[in-house]
């Protein structure tokens, strides 16, 4: 592990913090690059490509509707609070959603685009470390995984979804959104948690 990526690591360790037994993380940021600019006209361009988009096709909205009612209604993310706002850490997603076939199961989701950004402007991409990677090499997992007669599997999706992100970094995870066909410019929203 490179030095870069050790006290990156070892800021992680010493922001990270629990509150009422769920974890709060703060993001990485790049200490040389601020977001100097909020890409807000990106994400409401594509906002409205996208809300065209699925007032055409009832069917998609009906599944993007649903899935992001269910990021309120869980709380993973929420409306805006514009009084108190970071203007060096803020940032616009847009987002979309795309689909995954598998067999005769498809399967949708949504994606926030982290790398849009207002030309010669960095991207939250952008002004995030990377990070070590701490997943084990796939190779030794496999040689492991065949070892054994029996092997047990899961889906650590939800595992996710228990990060907090600190409120200091969640105006960086603005996103704009309709809760009815009057919100031409859509609501400001926000993500409370790791997605």
């Amino acid at each position: 592990m490179t030095i870069r990526n050790s006290e990156i690591l070892s800021d992680f360790h010493n922001s990270f913090c629990k509150v009422d037994g769920r974890r709060v993380v703060k993001l990485p940021w790049k200490p040389e690059l601020i977001l100097s600019s909020n890409n807000y006209e990106i994400a409401l361009k594509r906002f409205q490509i996208l809300r065209n988009k699925l007032f055409t096709h009832s069917d998609l909205r009906d599944i993007y509707t649903e899935q992001m009612e269910n990021y309120i209604d869980n709380q993973h993310i929420e409306l805006a609070d514009n009084s108190s706002c970071n203007e060096s850490k803020l940032f616009y997603f847009p987002h979309h959603i795309v689909k995954k076939q598998k067999n005769d199961e498809k399967k949708w989701r949504i994606v926030f685009d982290a790398s849009s950004h207002t030309p010669g402007h960095p991207s939250l991409n952008d002004a995030l470390e990377q990070g070590p990677n701490l997943l084990p090499e796939i190779f030794a997992t496999l040689l492991r995984f065949r070892l054994h007669k029996l092997a047990i599997t899961s889906d650590g999706r939800q595992a996710f979804l228990h990060l907090i992100l600190d409120e200091e970094d969640r105006n960086c995870t603005r996103f704009l959104w309709f809760r009815t066909e009057k919100d031409a410019k859509g609501k400001i929203h926000l993500r409370n948690e790791i997605l």
